[in-house]
């Protein structure tokens, strides 16, 4: 019954108990909303960490795979991973797109506000490892490069095409540098790395007048190296000296065949090693002081 002395009471509570029952609807809706979103916000985090961290797979499918583990991006190598990476990313996409198609209009606008930030979290670790896989590959370059220098060197330390491939690495050595002082010093110690591996494979082959005067004309190049170095070319020069007297002092006496002289020398001689195995001794003391 309405009560006569205040008619709009019972109006009041009518739309009191509309206005309860709207606000209940409004935050059961909210509830529905938010599990939706926060399952295909799961959904979305599994998916990406697959792409980025690889997945193990379950015995059924490693069998069809022909391997237990499918690796992710970020165990990409070189520059692999700036290739790919463009994939990775419109994977991501691809998923967000998949994912927010079952939303309600609500629904899928507070999802892409929210998925918006993990893509930018992913978006940041794609890029952050380009760029570092990329300065991977750029020192394994230079690492290949450097190689096929030495090698031609141990080759024929003579090679007219060496200065050439040495020229390349300077370049890419150079490039590299954070400023003008940096630059020099790197140009400058690759510059003695060639100085040293043609000493050293000059004294290896017995060349010791050769490596001797390239000592001379490098030595600023060689830093702390260079007295090792000189110790061995002086070693290889000593025993260089040696032998040409030993075989001028021992030669065959022709006025005694047959004769004590004769025979010494013949069997001292035969027992002086090389100019070459002297000159690889050196090579060898010099290789290992420095290794």
């Amino acid at each position: 019954l309405l009560d006569v002395a205040d008619p709009g009471a019972g109006v009041r509570s009518l739309s009191q108990g509309i206005g309860a029952a709207a606000g209940i609807v409004e935050k059961v809706q909210q509830d529905a909303d938010d599990v939706a979103i926060g399952e295909k916000l799961v959904e979305f985090e599994r998916r990406s960490r697959k792409k980025l961290m690889g997945e193990q797979l379950e015995k059924i499918d490693a069998a069809f795979e022909g391997t237990d583990r499918l690796p992710g991006f970020l165990e990409t190598r070189g520059e692999a991973a700036s290739k790919t990476s463009g994939d990775v990313l419109k994977a991501v996409q691809a998923d967000v797109d998949e994912l927010s198609g079952g939303l309600t209009p609500r629904q899928r606008k507070a999802f892409l506000e929210r998925v918006r930030v993990a893509q930018m979290g992913i978006e940041q670790k794609v890029d952050g490892h380009v760029v570092q896989q990329l300065q991977v590959a750029k020192a394994d370059l230079l690492k290949a490069a450097k190689s096929e220098v030495k090698r031609a060197i141990g080759d024929n330390p003579r090679d007219p095409m060496i200065d050439g491939k040495s020229y390349m690495v300077e370049q890419m050595v150079a490039k590299d540098a954070t400023s003008p002082e940096a630059r020099d010093a790197a140009v400058a110690d690759w510059m003695g790395e060639v100085a040293q591996t043609q000493i050293v494979s000059m004294l290896k082959a017995g060349d010791t007048a050769d490596a001797e005067a390239l000592f001379k004309e490098k030595r600023h190049l060689l830093g702390d190296s260079a007295d090792d170095i000189a110790k061995a070319i002086a070693d290889a020069r000593k025993s260089d000296k040696t032998d040409d007297l030993d075989t001028q002092a021992f030669q065959p006496c022709h006025c005694r065949r047959g004769g004590r002289a004769q025979r010494i020398g013949h069997r001292q001689h035969a027992q002086r090693p090389s100019l070459a195995r002297h000159g690889d001794d050196a090579a060898r003391r010099l290789l290992k002081g420095l290794d």
